[in-house]
């Protein structure tokens, strides 16, 4: 016999307009979100019927996990008494669109149509299949059905995880130890948030980034009985294990700046603490709490707002408005570029020529000396990007079969990369911190290929390692071509299309994941832009370049702004 589930609460539940919320900025601290996002509307599930079949079981025990505020106390009353005892659902969440119920022999089937996945920590896992079959075994227990064997995963209906999940970021460190880098989460919101906060962040870093970010609490760190109290001061104290204590003041510190980064997106927290056994731990300073407003110390980008780019063949900075500070030719006369990348740091400025044949290292005019540094010869070399550690990153598309090429300071040599070298790429970008170069591929099956990349604690370049391959689902509001890709965060990236005389920019998660639901696809803006100007720096506005200099960036009404008509090759620095 076959019953189709259908819950009356995801009639309740999509009376809702709430999505994800926002996430947090990932290096402005003064920029923080809220986790006050509006609640599920209550509803206490009903417990086993008498008599009920193993398809009531079955469905009650699916309702009884759609509990707000969630609560599995309901849940557990489907289960067998060693089962209720036993069952940690912690491994994971499965979301479904639909769900079939089959009855067999001694239980029940359910056959899943997923949409999402979640690994224990709360990150999202890549998709493999489009179903899954969860097997429910039943037993009668005082002459009623109960479950026997409860996987140890939230099996949950999509609705209830859209309204009933917040995205937000956890913070880990970078190979060098000098830069904090978020990685999304979904979690339950509630009163608890801030404990599964911490507790996924001491969970360590999910598989996909774990060879390129590392945290500074060792795995012992996370107690058993983990529970975080925010004080009414809003002072986060976070139980650790007793061994906490014993770590070296460097790595202590840099546990403390993960745990302010990460729950400053609470709104409810304005400081954080360790304590062990209740009591504060004591930190440099004789101070036992650092406030979640001054953790800048591990910010990989600039602080700089202003925009680079050329107006009449000179390179110059736009301030806003009419303010610009001219800084002289750039190479030389008569030369013109199509793309630019400036490093602040060094007051160097790489920049790709008309034909895309050439890309040169020059230093800032009248900043540093105008010696030109390493050429690069390629065929259609994409727009270059300079990182936090101030290697440069160019593709060379190749006609088809592109090259990456990599400049360390030194000198410039070939990476090979594995779904990127060879292939027709359409736009690449490093991230703001180095450990990731993200590549665009456009044509009947867009895709953005995210490839990890090692270094050694000094952010020496020394292979590549995880690549993930993530299909772009086109919709009537994505028509067109990919023409541009950047990182708009550590783990958001922004894409420009265009289609005609249309242009839009959408945006997605870095591992696949939802994407923040603030940041959707823009209005259309009704000119052919050719880059996207924008950075990883989330706090600083976007703002797409036209050929012509003009330099559009959107409102908070829907509409597109014109910064200025006379900046060509717009660029931030980084």
């Amino acid at each position: 016999m076959r019953r189709v589930i259908v819950f009356a609460l995801l009639t309740l539940l999509a009376t809702s307009c709430t999505s994800l919320p926002d996430h947090g900025p990932v290096h402005r601290v003064q920029s923080t979100t809220t986790s006050k996002p509006a609640q599920l509307p209550n509803f206490a599930p009903p417990g086993p019927l008498p008599d009920a079949s193993p398809e009531d079981i079955a469905n009650g025990f699916l309702r009884a996990l759609t509990a707000a505020p969630f609560t599995t106390s309901v849940a557990r009353k489907f289960l067998t008494k060693q089962a209720a005892a036993s069952w940690q659902p912690s491994d994971g969440t499965i979301v479904y669109s639909s769900a079939d119920l089959i009855r067999r022999r001694g239980g029940v089937d359910l056959n899943l149509s997923v949409t999402d996945r979640l690994d224990g920590s709360g990150s999202w896992l890549t998709p493999t299949v489009p179903t899954q079959s969860v097997r429910l075994d039943m037993v009668r227990v005082a002459g009623q059905w109960r479950i026997a064997n409860p996987a140890d995963k939230l099996v949950i209906p999509q609705t209830y995880f859209v309204d009933g999940f917040q995205r937000l970021n956890r913070y880990f460190f970078d190979q060098t130890g000098s830069a904090l880098v978020s990685t999304p989460v979904f979690l339950l919101r509630g009163e608890q948030l801030a404990t599964e906060l911490v507790r996924s962040l001491l969970t360590g870093p999910s598989s996909s980034v774990a060879d390129i970010l590392h945290s500074a609490f060792p795995v012992w760190a996370l107690p058993a009985d983990l529970s975080v109290v925010v004080s009414a001061k809003g002072v986060a104290q976070v139980p650790v294990s007793k061994q906490v204590a014993d770590l070296p003041a460097d790595q202590l510190n840099k546990a403390m700046a993960q745990l302010a980064w990460t729950l400053r997106q609470v709104e409810s927290v304005n400081a954080v603490q360790l304590t062990i056994d209740g009591i504060p731990l004591p930190l440099a300073g004789d101070q036992n709490a650092i406030p979640v407003t001054n953790v800048d110390e591990f910010n990989a980008l600039t602080p700089s707002s202003d925009i680079w780019g050329l107006r009449d063949g000179r390179l110059v900075v736009w301030r806003g408005r009419k303010t610009w500070q001219g800084l002289g030719a750039l190479g030389g006369p008569g030369r013109s570029w199509r793309s630019l990348a400036v490093n602040e740091r060094t007051a160097q400025v790489a920049a790709v020529s008309s034909d895309g044949h050439q890309l040169q290292v020059m230093g800032v005019p009248r900043l540093t000396p105008a010696s030109q540094g390493p050429l690069i010869e390629g065929t259609d070399l994409l727009a270059p990007s300079f990182d936090a550690l101030g290697n440069l990153w160019v593709v060379d598309r190749a006609d088809g079969r592109a090259v990456v090429w990599l400049w360390d300071g030194a000198k410039a040599r070939k990476i090979a990369m594995n779904g990127v070298s060879g292939h027709a790429v359409q736009s690449a970008s490093i991230s703001g911190e180095g450990s990731r170069l993200v590549v665009g591929m456009s044509g009947k099956e867009p895709r953005v290929i995210v490839v990890n990349l090692l270094r050694d604690p000094d952010g020496a370049f020394l292979a590549t390692g995880t690549t993930q391959s993530f299909p772009i689902q086109q919709s009537d509001l994505l028509q067109g071509s990919l023409v541009d890709l950047g990182w708009r965060s550590s783990d958001t990236l922004a894409l420009l299309w265009r289609d005609d005389q249309r242009s839009r920019v959408s945006f997605m998660s870095s591992d696949g994941s939802p994407a923040n639901p603030l940041r959707v696809v823009t209005s259309p803006y009704f000119g052919a832009a050719n880059s996207l100007v924008v950075s990883p720096d989330s706090a600083l506005p976007l703002a797409l370049s036209n050929p012509d200099g003009r330099l559009v960036s959107p409102s908070v009404s829907g509409s597109w702004d014109t910064l200025t008509k006379d900046l060509s090759v717009a660029v931030y620095s980084r």
